[in-house]
């Protein structure tokens, strides 16, 4: 009962409720995964906080439990995991203007956007791949492993990404005509018998991509709805997501020379 106040107090369970759109409705497991994961505990302490909240019924939080957050992240990406299972799960759907995510090493970042491929027009994502040549400062990120903190400056601006694209796909979108019956029917539907069939309309669909935080730092990740064949044209529309991206744990209590000695025994 203790740590839960402490860690997860009224106030701020209802902010988290209110900025992610939850305030006042039934929580699913997605939603209660997306809690636990803004609040930064686990979430078997999310779901048994928020029924002694009633936020949820105990057979809610029961069931959401048993099955784990796993289940919960693999419903929030709709598939399984393209990187480190145990990293947190960010999606963003048509996201307009900027948004600001504060992520960690090794999390999962989608985007989707609405888009008809039929118009010419792809989302697409240009990130920089050449090296600055500065020397990266490392960081240690508490237990076995050292990461690289790549920075840019105004005598070399160009820098390695931060990021590696892990997933760039279109979704759904197509329908097809079968000449000899006249029928007009999803290509999801045809059960991989191509026989006879003709695509003919294109009526949009989904591009997703995911990226993988793979380094500390900053990155601004500009998506661009563009020509698919012609990277030079400006931009028709733009959506910017500003990662900040810290260390897979953060660490307290060592002194700087425990932290360098740490540093290049790892490096050893």
């Amino acid at each position: 009962v203790f740590a839960g106040h402490l860690l997860m107090p009224l106030g701020l369970v209802n902010y988290t409720l209110r900025r992610l759109g939850m305030h006042g409705r039934s929580l699913s497991a997605v939603d209660l995964y997306q809690v636990s994961r803004e609040l930064d505990v686990s979430f078997a302490a999310a779901a048994w906080r928020l029924r002694s909240l009633d936020l949820l019924t105990a057979a809610a939080a029961r069931a959401y439990v048993k099955a784990g957050a796993a289940a919960a992240k693999d419903e929030l990406r709709q598939g399984g995991p393209v990187g480190n299972a145990r990293a947190d799960v960010y999606v963003f759907d048509a996201p307009s203007g900027s948004v600001d995510l504060r992520c960690r090493v090794g999390d999962e970042i989608r985007v989707r956007f609405s888009e008809n491929r039929a118009t010419g027009h792809t989302w697409q994502l240009p990130i920089a791949t050449q090296d600055s040549g500065v020397s990266p400062e490392l960081v240690w990120d508490g237990a076995d492993a050292i990461h690289r903190v790549v920075s840019s400056s105004e005598t070399s601006p160009a820098r390695a990404s931060l990021v590696r694209i892990a997933v760039d796909r279109h979704r759904g979108g197509v329908l097809a005509v079968q000449p000899a019956q006249g029928s007009l029917v999803s290509s999801a539907s045809r059960d991989g018998d191509d026989a006879g069939w003709v695509d003919t309309i294109n009526i949009g669909g989904t591009r997703e991509i995911a990226v993988i935080a793979e380094h500390v730092g900053v990155e601004q990740l500009e998506f661009e709805l563009r020509p698919a064949w012609d990277g030079d044209v400006p931009p028709v529309a733009t959506s910017v997501v500003q990662l900040r991206v810290r260390p897979a744990s953060v660490i307290d209590g060592f002194a700087g020379k425990q932290v360098m000695a740490r540093i290049d025994q790892l490096k050893a």
